[in-house]
């Protein structure tokens, strides 16, 4: 049990899937994402994660101190898809005491459609925000492999 790093599919066949996977509800991991700048400003965090049409989960991705955003609900599953592939989703963060933000994941088992409870993480990323409240469109300043994992 817990989140590991996985680079293959978990279903057996040999296909590159790197990244951080659950397979457990209730599993939860917290991640450092060093956002470089200074503290209190607005930020853009970016989570990527596979969607597929069959065995995929849900999680809650929640910001824990030094920073805060709303929790968001993901659904991994898309049961009308015939195809696997990987998708974003943003959060909207401040950053209050530190330039770092602790994103919490929680595996909250199978998805409203049934199915299992994986999740598979394949990255994330901080961006700033504009002054429009939308993200910068700048390349990806952090990737799953230069995040610090801590499990809890």
């Amino acid at each position: 049990p817990g989140w590991n790093t996985n680079e293959f599919s978990t279903n057996g066949t040999k296909r590159r899937k790197p990244g951080l996977v659950s397979l457990v509800p209730g599993d939860t991991v917290e991640l450092v994402l060093h956002a470089g700048g200074a503290a209190h400003q607005s930020a853009c965090l970016g989570l990527s994660y596979l969607e597929s049409y069959e065995l995929m989960g849900t999680v809650v991705a929640e910001c824990r101190p030094p920073c805060a955003c709303a929790p968001k609900r993901i659904d991994a599953l898309n049961a009308a898809a015939r195809h696997s592939l990987f998708r974003t989703v943003e959060l909207a963060a401040t950053l209050t005491t530190a330039p770092e933000c602790v994103v919490r994941l929680s595996n909250e088992g199978a998805s409203a459609a049934g199915a299992l409870s994986k999740f598979r993480v394949s990255g994330m990323y901080v961006r700033r925000r504009n002054t429009d409240g939308g993200c910068e469109r700048a390349p990806p300043t952090l990737r799953l492999s230069e995040l610090d994992r801590n499990t809890a």
